[in-house]
């Protein structure tokens, strides 16, 4: 068993009794240690929602979704976190999202590290467009 097998339930156990803090705490330990646990960062996005954390929630969702094959649905809620975290005054990010807009590089620069890069736009039609790098 590894160590991401233990904890991953962990967190969740913790998040569904109610100890949002130390759910996050695992949580995060879980992704960045498995970039690739999608389960994780859906947690983890619940954990962020519960405490209130928007920003953070709709992150988690977009690697979770991006993890789960659903391009579409990650980059909206990537954007959206995009959105509230500039609106919150993270204006760290604005550098990180270029041209391309990565959702590993957005991640990356919020200090979560290296995660699976998203996808190049090329014509905003998910069937067109191509992986840029994986980590």
């Amino acid at each position: 068993m590894t160590w991401t097998q233990v904890y991953d339930p962990l967190g969740h156990a913790l998040l569904s009794s109610d100890q949002t803090a130390e759910a996050i705490n695992v949580l995060t330990k879980v992704t960045q240690s498995d970039r690739e646990d999608g389960d994780a960062f859906q947690f983890l996005s619940m954990a962020y929602d519960r405490k209130g954390d928007t920003a953070q929630a709709q992150l988690a969702a977009a690697q979770s979704l991006f993890l789960s094959g659903k391009f579409v649905e990650a980059r909206t809620q990537a954007d959206r976190a995009k959105k509230l975290f500039q609106m919150l005054g993270a204006r760290r990010i604005e550098g990180a999202m270029g041209a391309a807009r990565d959702l590993g590089d957005l991640l990356e620069s919020l200090g979560r590290g290296g995660v699976v890069t998203f996808l190049e736009e090329e014509s905003r039609y998910a069937q067109e467009a191509q992986f840029s790098r994986r980590l």
